[in-house]
């Protein structure tokens, strides 16, 4: 049996889920950074199954926020900094994390958070989130706001809230919602090993619902791609 969206989810004794499904008999898991793997977790447990939104919501998380500042003096005058306080808050534990960064360069803003303060009674400045795809990658643009209006200023930070530079050409919405994937149990070889193993593992099909472009590649049990070349297809024995 082979039933990779057939899935069940369980909660970890450090709080996080892990989601196991079936292929050709075996099982699949899926680890809290999103990663496959055929070998059972050593820590794993079964005893408290949960909802699979929660593993999705752990791989990508959903809940962000940000707020623009301005940095003071100690005497309360503006510098001249302006300070974004990026709020991530973990789906599975609700603890929410907060890094600030330099709008200047988008470096790490060390400062003393009781330094900051709103950016004048006239400029009411904020950010909104809005979710890309870039590839395979998930990031988040963050749309500055006077007064509820878009200056035209964007800054891009990835799903922990770390600048991020597209690679490629972002399209809008997350990569979860941009592409069907579909798998088709496989063997592979390469020839060049002098072993001559066999791999098994699933052909891949990617499509991108924007683009209609179907993309192919082999993985490992564990997710892994293989290279094609040299990796072949062959017949399972």
């Amino acid at each position: 049996m082979s039933c990779l969206t057939c899935a069940t989810c369980f909660k970890q004794a450090d709080g996080t889920v892990i989601k196991r499904a079936q292929l050709d008999g075996a099982f699949i898991y899926y680890l809290p950074d999103g990663t496959r793997t055929s070998t059972m977790p050593v820590s794993f447990v079964s005893t408290t199954p949960v909802d699979c939104s929660l593993y999705d919501n752990q791989v990508m998380p959903t809940d962000h926020e940000s707020h623009i500042f301005c940095e003071r003096d100690a005497n309360g005058d503006a510098t001249g900094v302006q300070v974004m306080a990026i709020t991530t808050v973990d789906p599975i534990t609700k603890l929410p994390a907060v890094v600030r960064y330099n709008l200047a360069d988008m470096s790490v803003w060390t400062g003393d958070p009781a330094t900051l303060g709103l950016c004048g009674t006239d400029q009411q400045l904020e950010s909104d989130p809005t979710y890309f795809c870039d590839g395979a990658v998930t990031f988040v643009r963050w749309v500055v706001k006077e007064k509820g209006q878009p200056t035209g200023v964007t800054y891009d930070t990835n799903l922990a809230g770390a600048p991020y530079t597209p690679v490629g050409t972002p399209v809008p919405g997350d990569c979860t919602d941009q592409r069907l994937y579909d798998y088709e149990n496989a063997c592979f070889r390469d020839p060049s090993n002098i072993d001559n193993l066999t791999v098994t593992g699933s052909v891949r099909r990617i499509t991108n619902k924007a683009t209609g472009v179907v993309t192919v590649d082999y993985i490992d049990d564990t997710g892994a791609v293989l290279a094609s070349p040299p990796y072949k297809k062959v017949a399972c024995c």
